[in-house]
């Protein structure tokens, strides 16, 4: 995963924490999902910044407080077809 579950965890427990909840919650989905970790990983290194990662995220759709990430791992990152789904969500 090129270090990028690590990248993302740390993110979630110092960067995110106790400053964004969704921001925190967002990486430590990432951390946990090999596959977008791997969608990650493929980019050059120096856009696989989680800010920079969540700002296209918003970018292409996904708000605070709704679940929006079903289709935009679908939709924009490649993942047609599979079960799982990049979880970029705020709590219920």
């Amino acid at each position: 995963m090129n270090g990028v579950a690590e990248i993302y965890e740390r993110f979630a427990d110092v960067e995110a924490r106790n400053v964004s909840p969704i921001y925190e919650e967002w990486a430590r989905g990432i951390s946990r999902d090999p596959g977008v970790c791997d969608l990650i990983g493929a980019l050059p290194r120096i856009k696989r910044q989680p800010n920079l990662v969540f700002a296209a995220a918003r970018l292409l759709g996904a708000l605070a407080g709704i679940r929006p990430a079903e289709g935009l791992a679908d939709q924009h990152l490649g993942r047609r077809g599979h079960s799982h789904s990049l979880t970029l969500h705020a709590n219920k």
